[in-house]
């Protein structure tokens, strides 16, 4: 039997179900009028953030949570949108913040390529929609990104998390395409997931998401900025995307998902006007979920694209204390820690 937490999530994505024909049809005339996206005058270049998704976010009344001056927030979509506005961590987030800091803007974060045992969903996907594991997270699954099934299940998990209070979304693990072992189709010629195959991907939920009025952003997955078939397409000069999350960019760690190659990549989003949302692992706290803050000569090397207007946050990684609380950043010598459910 699910848990409380997941129950009541499971009954939102259950009034998300697959609709009928009719209803379909209704729904692709109206998500034809696009909304205007709401974009804070704050959401921009530099703009301070936190992300914290290992667990729900702490609120205690009306106390604010630190940083006390984060404008952006990106927390975990299953594990904050349920309930009404006493249960749900967004509404109460935004309530609490809004003393010390005025509005803020919520980033949704999801498995938008995959599946974790967790999610409330996971018994719609069907056997043939889920593929290989996902290296470095063997209990997550890559899912079939081609299959219009899966597409219109991830488009109902956005529609939870539209109804839930999401003011954008972060769907990791876009680039299955560098595993292609991992991402074989199980149906038709059982071939191997293509950068095109995930950029198409990225259009159906942008399309979804910018119909909503809600934005959506680029986690990680480089190579879908220039496609390089001779089309000429890119996820961000074609528009479908709305601001990058990016993993490790300012110290090369071996793939083309973390390699400063990848910061000058999304150079172009804060020429746009775009915030580039920098996430450093450093490698000095190892393991340890109760590290030393920095010092100013360990923090130049992460922080060298602030200056670019990117906005770094160094974070603890790994499957015990990852993206939990602990954060530090740029220009400062000392840790914010951000409550968290236990």
């Amino acid at each position: 039997m699910l848990p409380p937490t997941l129950l009541s999530l499971a009954a939102v994505m259950a009034s998300c179900a697959v609709p009928t024909h009719a209803a379909r049809e209704r729904s692709n005339q109206a998500s034809k009028v696009a909304r205007a996206p709401n974009v804070p005058s704050f959401f921009k270049p530099g703009v301070k953030w936190q992300i914290e998704i290992s667990n729900p976010i702490k609120v205690s009344g009306s106390n604010a949570v630190a940083p006390v001056d984060a404008r952006v927030w990106d927390v975990d979509m299953f594990d904050s949108i349920q309930g009404d506005a006493s249960s749900n961590v967004i509404a109460k987030l935004r309530a609490a913040q809004r003393s010390s800091v005025g509005d803020i803007f919520v980033i949704c974060y999801f498995n938008g390529g995959g599946l974790n045992p967790t999610d409330p969903d996971i018994k719609q996907f069907a056997e043939t929609d889920i593929l290989g594991t996902i290296p470095g997270w063997e209990d997550e699954h890559y899912v079939d990104v081609a299959s219009s099934a899966v597409i219109e299940l991830m488009k109902q998990r956005i529609d939870a998390g539209v109804a839930g209070g999401c003011d954008a979304f972060d769907p990791d693990n876009i680039d299955g395409y560098l595993q292609p072992s991992q991402v074989r189709r199980k149906t038709g010629d059982k071939r191997a997931l293509t950068q095109a195959d995930y950029y198409g991907y990225v259009r159906a939920l942008a399309d979804h998401t910018h119909a909503a009025g809600k934005l959506l952003g680029q986690k990680n997955a480089p190579e879908l900025l220039a496609l390089g078939d001779g089309t000429g397409r890119g996820v961000l000069r074609d528009g479908l995307v709305d601001f990058a999350v990016t993993e490790g960019c300012a110290v090369g760690g071996g793939d083309s998902s973390s390699d400063p190659a990848w910061c000058g990549s999304v150079q172009p989003f804060v020429d746009a006007g775009k915030p580039v949302l920098q996430i450093e692992y450093p490698s000095e706290w190892g393991n340890n979920c109760s590290p030393e803050a920095l010092g100013t000569s360990a923090l130049d090397k992460y922080c060298e694209y602030a200056a670019a207007g990117f906005s770094p946050i160094m974070k603890l990684d790994g499957d015990d204390c990852g993206l939990d609380g602990v954060t530090q950043y740029c220009g400062s010598t000392t840790i914010v820690n951000t409550p968290m459910e236990s």
